[in-house]
């Protein structure tokens, strides 16, 4: 991470732990929910690919909703 990525800073506010927290929780959660439901329909038989790319998109959603929601 050091040679190839950027870090960014906590900003400055007063909930800004709560903030992290909150999406931390929200990020594990929706993350879990969908490693499973994943596994779901492959064991169904279900194209790999669709289901993967199905699953990030909604995935990104639930967490930009949660996210609103706590702010």
């Amino acid at each position: 991470m050091e040679n190839n990525g950027s870090y960014l800073a906590l900003p400055l506010y007063e909930k800004a732990g709560q903030t992290q927290a909150m999406l931390e929780k929200n990020i594990k959660q929706i993350l879990t929910q969908a490693h499973q439901e994943y596994e779901q329909k492959e064991r169904s038989g279900q194209s790999s690919q669709a289901v993967l790319d199905q699953l990030v998109q909604d995935s990104l959603t639930q967490l930009q909703k949660s996210m609103d929601l706590s702010l």
